[in-house]
């Protein structure tokens, strides 16, 4: 998967969605008459209403890894591929009613393993690939490329998708170390 190719999609996840009125494709979905929106669960409406109610069911299930680029360095060097040992710092979430914070690398040595090999879940696996040094992504992973049907208690119950935001820190790649070039003042 190329960053390249799935930024604009992924980041319309945080992005407030944008319809167009002449039923052009957007993100996705077929607007079909002038005006028209589309609706928590897909289904489209004309009715334009001052107060919007809330959804009574939850949203639908994430079905794919979405991916968002919260910081790219200014030159990217290198970029992380498969068999990499690639070091990171994280924070991950559940995104239930309230986000909880499950785990975190901040403050601590950074976790490392190797890009591609199955050390870590699949939304990592796959998310991480193609990133700069000093990069900052946010991966949204659903649950078949994170904890499935087991989960991670206590937190992560069964079948549940989760968030990160990951930075690359390092990568080792043929016995050489890379690290993010800090860019100095003058003076």
């Amino acid at each position: 998967m190329h960053v390249a190719a799935t930024a604009a999609t992924a980041l319309s996840f945080w992005m407030p969605a944008v319809h167009a009125a002449d039923g052009s494709d957007v993100g996705g979905k077929r607007v079909k008459k002038r005006g028209s929106r589309i609706l928590h669960d897909g289904s489209t409406s004309t009715k334009k209403s001052k107060s919007q109610t809330p959804p009574t069911s939850p949203p639908p299930p994430l079905e794919k890894l979405q991916i968002g680029v919260k910081k790219r360095p200014e030159n990217c060097a290198l970029k992380s591929i498969i068999g990499d040992l690639v070091a990171v710092h994280y924070t991950g979430v559940t995104f239930e009613d309230t986000p909880v914070e499950f785990g975190s690398s901040i403050g601590k040595e950074p976790t490392k393993f190797y890009l591609g090999y199955g050390e870590v879940i699949s939304g990592w696996d796959r998310g991480l690939l193609g990133m700069c040094l000093g990069e900052i992504r946010k991966l949204v992973v659903p649950s078949d490329l994170a904890y499935g049907e087991r989960g991670y208690p206590p937190n992560i119950k069964p079948n549940m998708g989760v968030a990160f935001e990951v930075e690359l820190v390092g990568v080792t790649r043929d016995g050489m170390d890379f690290e993010p070039v800090e860019k100095k003042t003058e003076l």
